[in-house]
C-alpha cells in the first residue's frame, strides 16, 4: 500500500483520539485495544498490524493520545497513553496552542497529544506571569504561551 492507499482507508484515528471504520464511530473496547496497541509508522504513512493483516490508517493529527495524568508540579508526572503505556512527563517537549497541548513520547520519537481530561489536569497547575502562561514542572519553568511583544507607540516619536 501506498499513501494515496491510506487516504482512501477505511480506518481513521480522530484529533480527539476517535476511531472510526467506514465513518462509523469504533465502540468495542477490546477492538479499540487491539487497535491501539498495533499501530506502526512507516515512510508511507500510519498502519494497523495485527498477525500478517495490515491496513492503512487515515491520522487526523497524531497517533498517540495522553488518557491520563499522575503526579504533581513538584515531583513530576506520569502520563499513561492510548496504547496502555506509561512514560514519565519530559516537562521540555511540552508544546501548547490554543485547545492543543502536546509532549514527546516513545524516547522523543512520537508525539502525543493530551485528551481533555489530562489537559485540563496539567493545565489547572498553570502560572501566569508578565511573559505569559508557564508550567513549574520539577523545578524547571515551562514557557507555553508567551504574551505578544506590544508595538512602539509610533505616535510618540520625535
Amino acid at each position: 500500500m501506498n499513501k494515496a492507499q491510506a487516504q482512501n482507508s477505511s480506518l481513521f484515528l480522530s484529533k480527539e483520539g476517535v476511531w472510526k471504520f467506514d465513518g462509523v464511530e469504533i465502540t468495542h473496547a477490546r477492538t479499540l485495544e487491539v487497535l491501539r496497541k498495533n499501530l506502526h509508522r512507516c515512510e508511507e504513512g500510519i498502519y494497523v498490524q495485527i498477525g500478517r493483516e495490515q491496513s492503512w490508517v487515515e491520522v487526523e493529527d497524531t497517533i498517540y493520545f495522553v488518557s491520563s495524568v499522575d503526579g504533581t508540579p513538584e515531583n513530576g508526572f506520569q502520563l499513561t497513553l492510548s496504547d496502555k503505556t506509561q512514560e514519565d512527563l519530559n516537562p521540555s517537549s511540552l508544546r501548547y496552542k490554543p485547545e492543543r497541548l502536546v509532549c514527546r513520547v516513545k524516547e522523543g520519537t512520537e508525539e502525543a497529544r493530551f485528551l481533555r481530561g489530562p489537559y485540563h489536569d496539567i493545565l489547572q497547575h498553570l502560572i501566569e506571569d508578565d511573559m505569559g502562561y508557564s508550567l513549574q514542572i520539577k523545578g524547571e519553568k515551562i514557557h507555553l504561551l508567551h504574551y505578544p511583544v506590544p508595538f512602539p507607540d509610533l505616535d510618540k516619536r520625535s
